[in-house]
């Protein structure tokens, strides 16, 4: 006999929180089909009950509620319910919690203290039952109740006698289409097929819960859940159908973390069904079809390859010629020596010096310098840490210009001896005055993590 049964049988009773026992059935206009009533408060009609419809999910009804928002899902089961009363200590704050933020609920909480007669009856449920009180109540309430599509709610024929159409809240259309920006009429959505496919790689789980099968290609939902959000995780995407590789054509998506809720995201994530209270990246990515007409997808594969991050390393002063600077690698813990060929002061040439009205900072300092091993490409550059000096206005003129910090030149590695030293250039901010002294640091270009490669369909 599981609980609720006992709790029908009458073995234990909820009235230390509120909830008293009543008639079976109700009368009030907003109860739902199919309600079987658990108990009522004796305030206002408010009655609490499971629904035919949604199995063991526990609804609350408040007659005085706002249209189409009636009867709403306090709780996954009977027993969650018991949990989130030993939680709260009532059913009021069970019943409200969805409307109040976090402090609100606080208050409330610290302004209605449990009962002597609620702890004890907390105190039997721990002991016959072996429950014990939800941890974040208010998180479980806010999540259950973002999480449903109020409009999915079984209302009577004569509900709307009493409540307008218009004003309950009504299903929410999703379509994707092919065409992420610029779309124009007459373009189709496409097709859902779900795929439901879950992975872990690179410290982050990974979902792919559909696929989109449009006239002019394949749209994916990509989903990464992170700790904390990484602006390094960034990603090329390329998809296999039935053997043919399909690369990205358009992208779109956002971030979702506990300080920032897109609106566009929060639907996307309730149809889904992932938590409001989790971090994640979204892309919804659009693959053109390799072929002229759409083929029928028997098998779909996913490859994603992240993005070079760019990485600050070691910041060092030179002093001379031939010096020799070693450091560490910050992604392969690789040693290295950068060693100085030539430094010295140079000047921008007098028809680069005045521009606009404006008179251009002209002095910088030059290096070359060479990397042993060499790390090939952009992988490695050096640059100024200090901002070049704001031009300065020698006629009328009210615009202004923001300059970079350095200038960084980097001489191409042969492809056919990579090995060799290359010898590379940097420039340091521009100056007004010569500098005596320039701080230069370290740039690395590299993936944070490896290519990813998973099988959906």
């Amino acid at each position: 006999m599981n609980l609720y049964e006992q709790y029908r049988k009458s073995k234990f009773d909820l009235s230390a929180f509120g909830i008293e026992r009543g008639p079976s059935r109700s009368d009030y206009f907003c109860t739902p089909k199919g309600a079987k009533i658990i108990g009522w408060t004796g305030v206002g009609g408010i009655h609490y009950c499971t629904l035919t419809a949604f199995g063991d999910t526990v609804f609350a009804v408040d007659p005085s509620g706002d249209a189409g928002r009636h009867a709403f899902p306090v709780a996954e089961s009977f027993d969650d319910l018991l949990r989130l009363l030993m939680a709260c200590g009532h059913e009021a704050h069970v019943e409200q919690a969805h409307s109040w933020s976090r402090d609100q609920f606080g208050r409330f909480v610290k302004e209605n203290p449990v009962s002597d007669k609620a702890k004890e009856q907390i105190a039997y449920l721990e002991s016959q039952f072996g429950l014990t009180p939800i941890a974040d109540p208010y998180a479980y309430l806010k999540k259950i109740y973002e999480y449903f599509d109020l409009s999915a709610v079984p209302y009577k024929k004569d509900y709307y006698k009493y409540v307008p159409m218009e004003e309950a809240p009504q299903p929410k259309e999703w379509k994707v289409y092919f065409s992420v920006f610029n779309r124009k009429g007459g373009e189709t959505a496409g097709t859902e097929l779900p795929l439901n496919a879950h992975f872990r790689s690179s410290g982050c789980e990974w979902s792919v819960p559909s696929a989109y099968i449009c006239a002019k290609g394949l749209v994916l939902d990509i989903f990464a859940e992170q700790d904390t959000f990484s602006p390094e995780l960034d990603f090329r995407a390329f998809a296999t159908v039935n053997g043919k590789v399909l690369r990205e054509s358009q992208s779109t998506g956002n971030i979702w973390t506990s300080e920032y809720h897109p609106e566009e995201m929060r639907d996307v994530l309730i149809r889904y069904g992932f938590g409001l209270d989790k971090c994640l990246l979204w892309r919804r990515i659009s693959f053109p079809w390799a072929s002229k007409t759409k083929p029928s997808v028997k098998s779909i594969e996913l490859k994603l390859e992240p993005r070079p991050a760019v990485i600050e390393g070691k910041r060092f002063s030179v002093v001379s010629s031939g010096q020799k600077i070693e450091f560490i690698h910050p992604v392969t813990n690789a040693a290295h020596t950068l060693t100085v060929c030539e430094y010295g002061q140079g000047t921008l040439s007098r028809d680069r010096q005045f521009s606009g009205g404006y008179e251009n900072p002209a002095h910088y300092v030059k290096m070359t310098y060479t990397l042993e091993p060499e790390l090939s490409g952009n992988r490695f550059t050096v640059s100024d840490t200090k901002q070049s000096d704001a031009p300065k206005k020698s006629a009328s003129s009210g615009r202004t210009y923001d300059f970079e910090s350095s200038i960084v030149l980097t001489a191409p590695v042969s492809d056919k001896n990579e090995t060799a030293s290359t010898i590379r250039s940097a420039c340091s901010a521009l100056t007004f005055e010569p500098q005596e002294k320039v701080e230069w640091k370290m740039i690395f270009r590299e993936k944070a993590v490896q290519d990813m490669q998973f099988t959906l369909l």
